[in-house]
């Protein structure tokens, strides 16, 4: 079987028009099309024991923002944090709960969490995106400068995050109870 090696520019073609551009380069049918399947947001990452999910096995997001690999190496480092100063295999459950749920000083368990929110925020915001791109509307096929930038906008939040931050936060809250 002969492969073809497709380099396309970087570039700010709407989706569509590089989607033309594979499928002429294409045209005995080796392209592939892929189904993808939304996965909601699990209700929980940890079963209190000492065991956690992080990555896809938590949070599987389609791939329209790029940010399923990005998840898994903010969990893992939100983990690292939260993990360093355990005193004993005692603390740990107690540090895998703040993973996903914090504690607030001395207030009984919350909704706030440290990367629980913003992946199920992630995974939704990748779905609505991926219905937005594959949409066959007159506006998905003319995607402008003014649409990059309206999407640039929405994404901010995804860009500006620091795990780092945010995880020693929690850790600063478990110091305290």
């Amino acid at each position: 079987m002969r492969r073809v090696l497709l380099v396309l520019p970087l570039t700010r073609q709407p989706v569509q028009d590089l989607i033309k551009v594979m499928r002429a380069h294409h045209q005995d049918g080796s392209m592939m099309r892929q189904a993808l399947f939304y996965r909601h947001p699990l209700p929980t990452w940890n079963d209190g024991h000492g065991f956690v999910l992080i990555g896809d096995a938590s949070a599987a997001t389609l791939p329209h923002q790029g940010q399923g690999t990005g998840q898994a190496v903010e969990s893992a480092v939100a983990l690292a944090i939260l993990l360093r100063d355990a005193r004993s295999m005692d603390d740990v459950p107690r540090r895998l709960a703040a993973f996903q749920v914090r504690r607030c000083h001395s207030a009984p368990l919350t909704r706030q969490s440290l990367r629980k929110p913003r992946a199920d925020r992630i995974v939704e915001t990748s779905n609505e995106m991926g219905r937005v791109m594959s949409a066959s509307t007159e506006k998905a096929d003319s995607v402008t400068q003014e649409d990059i930038t309206a999407m640039a906008a929405r994404w901010r939040w995804i860009w500006e995050y620091h795990v780092d931050e945010e995880a020693e936060k929690v850790v600063a809250e478990l110091a305290q109870t």
